[in-house]
């Protein structure tokens, strides 16, 4: 007889061999479906397309041309880009012809540009025509030199390049301010247990002196304000020159405090109640902080004696500020 461990070891090992069996009856099955699929495959291969299919890949080819290509073939039968392509990469990108063009009108303008400040250096004298007539050709070593040069020199001589006959340092003064007030400030800058003894204030010399920084000014109380000043010597007036300081170093970014509209006149004597008109004037505060106005009237008389007239401000309730006023001419004797 078997004992019962044998048994139980033989009965282990056909429950294996048959777990085994089925996993090839398996795979058989697997390898089968394989092997009709490839036998399908092939028959198709070596079938000829219906003509049902021929037309049907016709027609997507032609889609699929048409969808790229626009349908548009050139004399070779090649495809070309169709016209909303062309449109579209146009506005996407630049072709080289249009960029070159584009930086020549640029460098044209340059040399325009260059060509008017040359011509205003050397007055009368003709620039090369070469600057202008072919765009390209630069701007040689010396003009450039030559252009610094005038620019550094326009600001050595006071940013005008002309005379003041009214500055202080060459013999100006300030002879009145007729009914002017000047504008105090509200906080004493001396006091003397707790009495205010006296109040800061600019003296209407700062007008006719250089030093042009924030809070350096006249200041007269309102936006009407008139000033008689006495020049260095008697002039053929020819232009005046306003100055008040950039928006960028004003405190508050606004000029409301700058004069606006101002008239000047030339007189005989300061006590002269009413002079030669020589223009009315405005100065425009997005303008430039100098400006620089021509004498607007018709005047042969020289003077020596200037008067201006501030009628309005650019809105500050209070008080208007001066900084600088120069005036500009002709010596009488010249």
């Amino acid at each position: 007889m078997v004992d019962k461990e044998s048994q139980d070891a033989l009965q282990a090992d056909v429950s294996r061999l048959e777990a085994a069996l089925v996993d090839v009856r398996r795979d058989v099955d697997v390898l089968s479906g394989c092997q009709d699929s490839c036998q399908q495959l092939d028959r198709t291969q070596h079938t000829p397309p219906s003509p049902m299919s021929e037309q049907v890949l016709v027609l997507i080819r032609e889609e699929v041309r048409a969808l790229i290509y626009g349908n548009q073939l050139t004399q070779d039968g090649d495809s070309i880009l169709p016209e909303s392509l062309l449109q579209w990469l146009s506005q996407q990108f630049i072709s080289e012809a249009n960029l070159q063009e584009a930086l020549s009108s640029l460098e044209f303008s340059i040399l325009q540009n260059i060509n008017q400040r040359l011509q205003q250096l050397h007055g009368a004298d003709p620039v090369r025509e070469a600057v202008l007539d072919t765009a390209g050709n630069a701007v040689t070593k010396e003009e450039v030199h030559a252009m610094v040069t005038e620019a550094v020199r326009l600001f050595s001589q006071d940013r005008t390049g002309l005379a003041d006959y009214a500055l202080e340092s060459g013999g100006g003064s300030i002879l009145s301010t007729r009914c002017s007030e000047t504008y105090e400030t509200k906080a004493a800058l001396l006091s003397l247990f707790g009495v205010p003894l006296w109040y800061f204030s600019q003296s209407p010399r700062a007008v006719i002196q250089p030093d042009v920084h924030p809070g350096n000014c006249w200041a007269f109380r309102g936006s009407k304000g008139f000033l008689v000043i006495q020049l260095s010597m008697r002039i053929l007036p020819t232009a005046v020159t306003m100055e008040h300081i950039p928006k960028s170093l004003a405190p508050s970014r606004t000029l409301r405090s700058a004069p606006r509209d101002f008239s000047v006149y030339g007189l005989r004597d300061e006590h002269q109640e009413k002079g030669k008109l020589l223009g009315n004037y405005t100065y425009d505060e997005d303008g430039e902080d100098l400006q620089t106005f021509t004498i607007s009237e018709e005047n042969n008389e020289v003077f020596q004696i200037i008067e201006v007239q501030v009628l309005s401000n650019w809105g500050h309730p209070e008080y208007t500020c001066m900084y600088r006023f120069r005036v500009h001419g002709t010596p009488s004797d010249v």
